[in-house]
């Protein structure tokens, strides 16, 4: 779609071009042009929308990943502590989980929020092992840029979707504005062929090009058959065999004698 709605655009920038050099007399000739000059304008700010929130999502995405990662290392902390020292807490050792590194993020936001007010709630017991505010407020700066990178994230896509649901509109506008203003320069211009083909050429919507396909494989040379005897009939799938005369007497081979006979 996006494709289309390129060309589509390109089309309705030359034929801009062409208004401006030849304009037409034809009282619905401005009216048009100012059409399909604010549908390129909104086309080109679409496509600019969609590609910096494509760009934008793509980077919050890997900052937000990065983030996680913290996040994590964060938590696993807290939970070594806590499964350590479970009785000292007043928990038992299951309470401290990580939580699988995909779980999603608003329930890893809020399991290490709930970690993060139990370790301020019980600081005077984890600062005797190490645990300092300072290391809490930390991960307190940890999670919220882990929310904040999500919400780019969501922000960045919602420009991203919403770009691209105005290029079906847009390119529609944008091919009815040349309609009509081809309608008009045809009939105005039908005696000038040099102008009416300048702005045909500006106006048309150019195909997208297509790979030739590959040609058909050259079939083999057929071998030669195979060389027969004179006279001899093929045999399909054998090998001609030798003629036999039935009239004649069999040829009996002759017998050895390995040495004298006695009568």
């Amino acid at each position: 779609m996006q494709a289309r709605f390129r060309r589509t655009l390109a089309a309705g920038t030359r034929a801009l071009v062409v208004a401006g050099e030849h304009p037409a007399r034809a009282p619905r000739f401005a009216d048009w042009t100012a059409r399909l000059a604010a549908d390129v304008a909104a086309g080109r700010h679409a496509l600019a929308q969609a590609g910096e929130g494509e760009d934008s999502g793509r980077s919050a995405t890997d900052l937000r990943g990065d983030a996680r990662t913290v996040v994590l290392d964060d938590i696993r902390a807290l939970c070594r502590l806590g499964k350590a020292i479970p009785e000292e807490l007043g928990t038992a050792a299951a309470y401290w989980k990580v939580g699988h590194i995909t779980q999603p993020a608003e329930q890893l936001l809020a399991r290490g929020r709930q970690y993060l007010a139990f370790a301020r709630a019980h600081q005077d017991i984890l600062a005797g092992y190490g645990v300092t505010p300072a290391h809490l407020d930390t991960m307190a700066a940890h999670l919220a840029d882990f929310a904040a990178r999500g919400d780019a994230q969501t922000r960045a896509q919602a420009a991203h979707i919403s770009a691209h649901a105005l290029i079906p509109e847009l390119t529609t506008r944008i091919l009815k504005a040349l309609r009509a203003l081809s309608a008009i320069y045809t009939h105005e211009f039908a005696t000038q062929p040099d102008r009416l083909a300048a702005w045909q050429s500006a106006a048309r919507v150019h195909a997208p090009r297509r790979k030739r396909p590959a040609p058909p494989p050259t079939p083999d040379t057929p071998k030669p058959p195979l060389a027969l005897p004179p006279g001899q009939p093929p045999v399909l799938g054998f090998l001609p065999l030798p003629r036999v005369n039935l009239t004649e007497p069999l040829r009996r081979p002759p017998q050895q004698q390995n040495g004298p006979t006695s009568r």
